[in-house]
């Protein structure tokens, strides 16, 4: 039985899969930084200062990287209906730990697990996303991903409206009956098939070893500015190690069971390695021209809020006429022309309507992230397409990573 087509189910089945996907996606992205906008309250609560509550949100994307290299075969183990169901049990026991957490330790304790099973929501749901749609539509599945994604937007928003309305607790809280809604609609989720080889659990141990000690040696600071010491130089090379013999027995592995390495695929390796260029790109770009002084000020005289659905419309109307991977090209090179463009009247500073260079950069993000999102998962099929996940959003986190480190 071919697991590629195991998703595609028809009517309202498919339906609720696609919706429990998106909405898990959302969820278990959203707490990412949902707690960022309560430090102050949390403060007062675990006796720590508002510098060392960033550990909060990056023991939660830590704990999201180091169970992502593992999803696919967890699910081969277990079967996706199982282990989306165990995710969100343990993401709403560890929610409520969190809401009830008195001290800074367990409270980190807490976010930890909290982030594995988030890590684990977001690697499954992406996936299901995907394969819920034949490989013709799977522009139309990556749309939904990106809105999804788009979620994070919107997470300190709310986290800071939760806690000025009720207490910061409520922000863990409120993760529990979505996930006692989205459990019980996850069960028509239809168990995995076999693989046909199997899991390679040393590549998986490189690939995470190398993902998490990139991120704690670029992002894990706990002195203001990110200060260079010893420690993180020491990750850093850890992590250029472990991701160099991730690679290497990748490669080997592939080529001793007679398959085609996942990053020999053309697509995979451009979309990825676009993508991260973009990432980092579109994060220098946001945090040093788009938010220069005139342009704050030109923003408040006139309203921006019609760029997100104009690009909305825009990208999605794409997703239901573009068929063709051939045409991914065209919408690549459109995206990275605005983008130039962007940069370019953003640097000379040729901007008379601060609307339409915002607008430029909007749709150059969302042709580029789509475009390339559906370039990187279009011609793979079964077990590939979970892993092509795992990489994409290590890859992705890592790059906004660096893109903030290349900032400051």
């Amino acid at each position: 039985m071919d697991q590629s087509t195991t998703l595609i189910e028809p009517g309202f089945r498919r339906f609720i899969i696609r919706l429990v996907a998106f909405f898990s996606l959302a969820l278990a992205v959203m707490n990412l930084y949902i707690a960022d906008s309560s430090f102050n309250e949390i403060m007062h609560t675990v006796s720590q200062t508002t510098w060392s509550l960033n550990w909060i949100s990056i023991i939660y994307s830590l704990g999201c990287l180091v169970i992502m290299p593992f999803c696919t075969g967890l699910a081969g183990l277990l079967g996706q209906r199982k282990l989306f169901l165990l995710t969100f049990l343990i993401f709403a026991i560890f929610s409520f730990c969190s809401a009830n957490a008195t001290h800074m330790n367990a409270l980190l304790i807490f976010r930890f697990f909290q982030g594995i099973a988030g890590g684990s929501m977001i690697i499954l749901s992406h996936t299901l996303l995907i394969e819920s749609w034949p490989t013709e539509k799977r522009g139309i599945a990556q749309l939904f991903a990106l809105l999804a994604f788009s979620s994070i937007i919107f997470a300190r928003t709310i986290g800071g409206s939760i806690t000025d309305d009720y207490s910061w607790p409520i922000i863990f809280i409120i993760n529990i009956p979505w996930c006692i809604i989205l459990g019980t609609a996850g069960l028509v989720i239809p168990r995995n098939v076999e693989y046909e080889r199997q899991e390679d659990w040393m590549a998986n141990l490189l690939l995470m070893t190398g993902a998490a000690a990139l991120y704690l040696g670029v992002k894990g600071n706990t002195e203001p500015y990110g200060a260079i010491t010893p420690l993180r130089i020491s990750l850093c090379i850890v992590g250029i190690i472990s991701w160099t013999l991730f690679i290497w027995r990748h490669f080997r592995t592939a080529s001793r069971q007679g398959k085609v390495a996942l990053l020999k695929n053309k697509n995979v390796a451009i979309g990825l390695g676009l993508g991260f260029i973009t990432i980092i790109g579109v994060i220098i770009i946001a945090e040093y021209i788009l938010s220069s002084s005139r342009l704050s000020k030109m923003s408040g005289e006139m309203p921006l809020w019609p760029v997100v659905p104009l690009t909305i419309v825009m990208i999605f109307t794409i997703a239901l006429t573009i068929r063709k991977m051939e045409s991914m090209k065209y919408l690549i090179g459109t995206g990275f022309l605005l983008f130039g463009m962007t940069i370019l009247l953003s640097i000379l500073r040729c901007y008379a309507e601060v609307f339409w260079l915002v607008m430029s950069a909007t749709m150059a993000i969302a042709l580029l992230s789509f475009s390339l999102t559906t370039l990187t998962f279009s011609k793979l099929h079964g077990r590939q397409v979970s892993e092509a996940v795992a990489l994409y959003n290590i890859i992705m986190k890592l790059a906004i990573v660096l893109g903030y480190l290349m900032i400051f």
